[in-house]
């Protein structure tokens, strides 16, 4: 399998991960910082406002990555269509494409464009060859700093400026954290208990678009190790630079002779 292949196939996973850094504190696009929802931390009530309402979704930003010790720097543009598809295209510099990817509920496909490779996996078998359990909504949650399902039905608990709600499926040991100034999920963290194996994710930059807060900064780090093979640990920073909901239908092209 190609290199690239490989590190875009650990990017989707890569989406989901921890944080080296504490967040920045919440803010509206004119960067003054979001009330406490009370006056007091011990008054707090619990809270969380996902963001939800749209269909077509238009991301840009920066992601740089680093496997081993080399760091990958490109910039990232996203397309959403709510519960329907996700595509990536990342573009190191110059303006060349070198990596494209198509995400359905029911598979992953991936074009290494500077090496004309194709990789397809469903969920199933991606889950498998990396030893995590992934899904389209798990990866829909997470790029948009949402909380999974598993851990909406989770009871909160104060603690500090945040609500910590945690669920055990399975050996998968999952703890989201819910700011009380922002409602939003500023970290989620996923671990198997058997494997060793780790995803975490930290938000930051909360702005507002479109009456709802959004990340506008994912820090994360993913370490696991896939039957037969090596222990790997990847980093994460992507930071972006335009969140846009549209009503336009989008398109997701995705074809070796597409531009």
């Amino acid at each position: 399998m190609r290199i690239i292949g490989i590190n875009i196939c650990l990017l989707l996973v890569g989406l989901l991960t921890q944080a080296c850094q504490k967040p920045p504190a919440a803010t509206t696009p004119d960067n003054t910082p979001t009330k406490p929802l009370s006056a007091r931390k011990e008054e707090a009530s619990y809270s969380f406002q996902p963001f939800e309402n749209f269909t077509y979704l238009v991301i840009k930003g920066r992601l740089v990555f680093v496997n081993n010790g080399r760091d990958v720097n490109t910039n990232a543009d996203i397309r959403i269509k709510k519960d329907s598809a996700i595509w990536v295209s990342l573009r190191p510099g110059l303006g060349i494409e070198a990596a494209r990817v198509f995400i359905t509920p029911d598979s992953v496909r991936i074009l290494d464009k500077l090496n004309n490779d194709f990789l397809g996996f469903t969920f199933d078998s991606l889950s498998k060859r990396l030893n995590i359990p992934v899904d389209f909504q798990l990866v829909q949650h997470t790029l948009l700093g949402n909380l999974p399902t598993d851990l909406r039905q989770a009871s909160p608990m104060l603690e500090g400026e945040q609500f910590i709600l945690r669920r055990q499926k399975s050996n998968l040991d999952m703890i989201g954290y819910v700011g009380t100034r922002t409602a939003k999920l500023e970290k989620l963290s996923l671990k198997d208990q058997a494997a060793s194996n780790f995803l975490e994710a930290v938000y930051g930059n909360f702005t507002t678009v479109e009456n709802m807060l959004f990340p506008f900064v994912c820090n994360a780090d993913v370490s696991f190790e896939p039957p037969g093979g090596n222990r790997t640990s990847l980093a994460f920073r992507f930071t972006h630079t335009k969140v846009e909901i549209t009503q336009e239908p989008l398109q997701f092209p995705f074809s070796r002779g597409n531009r």
